[in-house]
Formats: C-alpha cells, sequence, structure tokens
C-alpha cells in the first residue's frame, strides 16, 4: 500500500475535528485500503476539521494520502509505516514505551547473543539533537519548548518549527514537550547493523531477526 498511498490524492474538505487514528482511517478509507489492511493504535492529539466546500470550490483542499497520514502520525508525536505483514501501521506517541519497550534479544559477541559483523561503529552527533522545538497549530499558533540543562550541556540545538494538523495550542505545546524530551539528551546510534545468522549460531537468533519489524526493540554491546 505504500505506492497506493504516495500516489492517491483526498479533498480534505469537510473532515471532522477527530483524532489522528480516525484521521488516517479516513483517508485510508478514501483511497480503498481495506480494515483488514490497517493497524492503527489509538492517538491522544486531535487533527483540526477542515471547512466544507463552498459554492465556488475556491477553498478546495487536495493533498497526497500518504503525507496527510504521516503529519497525522507526526502531529500524534507517533509513527506510521508499512509493516512486515503489508499492514498499513500506526504507533502511537507511547507504543514504542509500553509495547516494545523490553528488547527481544541482544547483539553482541557474548554466550546467547546475537553476533553482528566487525566493524561496529556508533554515532554520536547533533542531527538528532534537539533541546529547542516549536509546534504550530493547524491555525498557526506558535508553541515553544526547551530544556534549560540541555542547552547548558550541548549549546542550544532547535528543531526547526514543525507544522502540525493539530486543532489546540495545548496539544502542540505537549508534542513540542514530547520533541525535546525524545531528543535532548545525546545518545549513541547504529544506523547500520549486519548480522550473523547462520544455523551455527542457532535458529533462534533466526526467528528472533526475522520477527523483528519497526520499532522492534534490541539491546546492542560493543565490547572492546
Amino acid at each position: 500500500y505504500g505506492m497506493t498511498l504516495n500516489r492517491a490524492q483526498v479533498t480534505l474538505n469537510g473532515y471532522p475535528e477527530e483524532l489522528a487514528h480516525l484521521r488516517i482511517g479516513r483517508v485510508l478509507d478514501a483511497v480503498g485500503v481495506p480494515a483488514a489492511d490497517r493497524d492503527l493504535d489509538t492517538a491522544t492529539h486531535t487533527c483540526a476539521a477542515v471547512a466544507a466546500l463552498d459554492a465556488t470550490s475556491s477553498n478546495q483542499q487536495t493533498v497526497g494520502a500518504l503525507e496527510h497520514c504521516r503529519q497525522a502520525a507526526l502531529s500524534d508525536g507517533g509513527y506510521l509505516f508499512v509493516a512486515r505483514d503489508g499492514k498499513v501501521t500506526f504507533h502511537n506517541r507511547a507504543h514504542r514505551r509500553d509495547v516494545e519497550g523490553t528488547p527481544v534479544g541482544t547483539l553482541g559477541d557474548g554466550p546467547g547473543e546475537i553476533p553482528y559483523l566487525p566493524g561496529l561503529i556508533g554515532q554520536m552527533d547533533d542531527s538528532r539533537l534537539w533541546n529547542r522545538a516549536a509546534v504550530l497549530t493547524a491555525g498557526g499558533t506558535r508553541e515553544e519548548v526547551s530544556d534549560a540543562a540541555s542547552e547548558d550541556d550541548y549549546w542550544p540545538a532547535r528543531r526547526d518549527d514543525f507544522q502540525s494538523l493539530l486543532a489546540r495550542p495545548g496539544e502542540a505545546a505537549a508534542l513540542a514537550s514530547l520533541f525535546v524530551w525524545r531528543y535532548k539528551d545525546g545518545r549513541v546510534r547504529y544506523p547500520t547493523l549486519e548480522c550473523l545468522l547462520e544455523t551455527s549460531h542457532g535458529g533462534m537468533n533466526i526467528a528472533t531477526m526475522l520477527a523483528a519489524d519497526v520499532g522492534t526493540r534490541f539491546t546492542v554491546k560493543r565490547r572492546p
């Protein structure tokens, strides 16, 4: 469905104020994605209504279906993707903490760990470091949040203003707070990692890796 969503256009006029997952579902209905082929968490934040068409249709708002679904997901602080089972999937802001919070395995070179190829290099740069963020509501109200302790540690690092679909300033402030909370601290990240999945290393490791999807957590141990 990635290609379907990417190519499809939807007219938003007349869409009501609704939670982000309902907005995503409305767009999926419009482009013909069956209910059985979607897996949508319940959202926290509300997308603003879009005015109905007037007599001359001069205010028609037509956008890409994928673009609007992604913006709705981000407006909730969540994630939208096509999962390994082919379903259009929305994870709300709490999913990776509450559902995917426990790592399913450990990548390393110790007993019982899933081995990876040599040359693993972690990155710790400022590309995903934000200690100040601003979010705009659908109506243009701007809410900004910052973390003084992080600014002292890393200097100010600002996320560009995010144009959300949110209906209310309070929700925009909450989303800005979420961005800062997630990205205010420097963390080592591993952009790519290659694992050894030969049967000699255990069929359980193969099954664990093949079952992984977007949002699945692993512990990475890199020893000298």
